[in-house]
């Protein structure tokens, strides 16, 4: 099998740890880590349940790897499924259990947590248990709670911490906020530091780009367009008063993403025809929003458009990105790559071999967001030195400060719990 050496190095760590979370940076091949790590206990009866777009990745990297006994199911499967899908696969004897994109796991109440984290649930029943996320401490770290009192029960109750408000007091810091009319405390950041990243030193592995993975360098690209001036400014003044939740709240927030979206359109197609014309090279674009995909679709569809959204079969997915990332006479000639956000945040693999490029016409206010996007062009298989993603904004606006504050906090982002 194939692998790089931190991936060795991962496969090697889960073995010898029957409960681990494998935390490496987004891009880094955690699924074939894991695989590698069921390849060196004997290919056990296994369990993965995944978001339902990566199923289709999963399972070819496990026929890659000559993985055998690994079923691959979906969170959605898990729900539907409910007990009596547990009760038949504890009857198989399932020995290993893989959680990946273990983040959907942070809200308590949900029923695919409570099915797999709950009192009698999958992780109670089966012996060694692997979490995966690229993106393993949420915000509020508080979310992180299901996943340490049902996985690691013993590192928290070694502290003393035996129920979520207890670990939520402890270790995260609060601010006064003005929420809707009224005064709230907002979860802002993490207290208690050295002791957080212990508990992740405890139970995590994770390496991040200095692992091996190209410096991703981003950029603001200024685009002219006509904004809708009354509604930016009111919610401009919406998010001085309550910040980003009141933002996110808004009546209008849907219809102001939207037509921003749009307005950036034919600037960037200009760009964009300009560059295709000038080179032979090919461009991938991520937005949100299928008017603003099908209206930047129609101004490129002379370069030849392989686009994937959330409507797209997963035979037609795999369809077009082969014919994306490895073009050949046979195969239709596509020069442009557009994803919506949704459906190509994770299980995409093969554009790192295309492009060290990516822009987000419409980037996520949520700046780890965006890093999810980042990480389908930075990530095992890129050759070039550095990864450049471009976030297009109109200047002035809303949208602008938004990205030039996530800008800020990247450069303040705190690295929790590493071991290299």
């Amino acid at each position: 099998m194939s692998l790089f050496h931190h991936q060795y190095e991962a496969a090697a760590w889960l073995a010898a740890n029957p409960r681990a979370y494998l935390a490496d940076a987004m891009g880094m091949g955690k699924t074939r880590s894991l695989l590698a790590a069921l390849a060196r206990l004997g290919d056990p009866k296994a369990l993965v349940v995944c978001p339902a777009i990566v199923r289709g990745h999963w399972r070819r990297e496990a026929g890659d790897m000559r993985i055998r006994n690994a079923q691959v199911v979906s969170y959605d499967t898990i729900v539907s499924g409910g007990p009596p899908l547990m009760r038949e696969y504890l009857g198989q004897g399932i020995q290993t259990l893989i959680l990946d994109e273990a983040h959907y796991l942070r809200h308590s109440s949900a029923k695919r947590t409570q099915l797999l984290l709950g009192p009698n649930g999958y992780t109670q029943h089966i012996p060694r248990v692997w979490l995966a996320s690229g993106t393993p401490v949420p915000r509020p770290p508080g979310e992180l709670w299901p996943v340490l009192s049902r996985v690691f029960p013993e590192v928290v109750l070694k502290r003393g911490l035996t129920r979520r408000d207890q670990f939520v007091a402890h270790y995260c810091r609060t601010a006064t906020r003005f929420f809707k009319g009224r005064v709230v405390e907002k979860v802002v950041g993490v207290q208690n530091v050295e002791d957080f990243k212990a508990i992740l030193g405890e139970i995590m592995l994770r390496r991040t780009a200095s692992a091996g993975l190209p410096p991703v360098w981003w950029q603001t690209l200024d685009v002219e367009g006509a904004v809708a001036g009354a509604l930016d400014a009111r919610l401009q003044a919406v998010y001085q008063a309550g910040g980003l939740e009141a933002i996110l709240s808004h009546p209008e927030i849907s219809t102001y993403r939207k037509h921003i979206g749009l307005a950036k359109v034919p600037a960037l197609a200009e760009i964009v025809a300009e560059e295709l014309n000038a080179s032979s090279g090919r461009v991938v674009i991520f937005a949100h929003h299928l008017e603003v995909l099908d209206a930047l679709e129609k101004r490129l569809r002379s370069f030849g458009v392989a686009r994937i959204d959330g409507a797209t079969s997963q035979k037609e997915r795999e369809r077009r990105l082969d014919a994306f990332c490895y073009p050949s006479p046979i195969k239709p000639d596509y020069r442009v790559f557009l994803g919506q956000q949704d459906a190509c945040g994770t299980g995409l693999d093969g554009l790192q071999h295309v492009t060290n490029r990516l822009i987000l016409l419409e980037p996520h206010w949520v700046a780890s967001q965006n890093e999810q996007y980042a990480a389908r062009i930075a990530r095992t298989g890129q050759q070039a030195p550095t990864v450049f993603v471009q976030q297009v904004t109109v200047a002035g606006t809303l949208d602008d400060g938004l990205m030039r504050q996530n800008e800020r906090e990247r450069g303040m982002q705190l690295t929790m719990g590493t071991n290299a």
